[in-house]
């Protein structure tokens, strides 16, 4: 994988994204294959830690915090940013912030 960063790494588990569904939903959106100076982008998200680390305009909460994960993959265009999420049910809100 390209480079990124993790909240925490997680053992293999029966919670959270499996591995082949993790698999496939990379190589359907092409993460793997970085675009000149600017590459795909990533960042993984784990547990409480995870759910804590999202940005301030948005609250997200998870019936199972614990069980919490999430890929978000992201690329620069011309004007805009790319981007695509995958994660396990949540709730997410805009905050006052936001």
């Amino acid at each position: 994988m390209h480079t990124g960063s993790t909240s925490e790494t997680r053992p293999a588990a029966t919670t959270g994204l499996a591995p082949t569904a993790i698999q496939t939903w990379q190589t359907t959106i092409g993460a793997e294959h970085p675009l000149g100076a600017d590459p795909t982008r990533y960042l993984h998200r784990v547990g409480q830690q995870g759910l804590d680390s999202q940005m301030e305009t948005f609250a997200v909460t998870a019936d199972d915090p614990a069980g919490f994960e999430e890929y978000l993959y992201w690329r620069p265009l011309t004007h805009l940013m790319a981007f695509s999420l995958l994660r396990t049910p949540c709730t997410t809100a805009r905050t006052p912030e936001g």
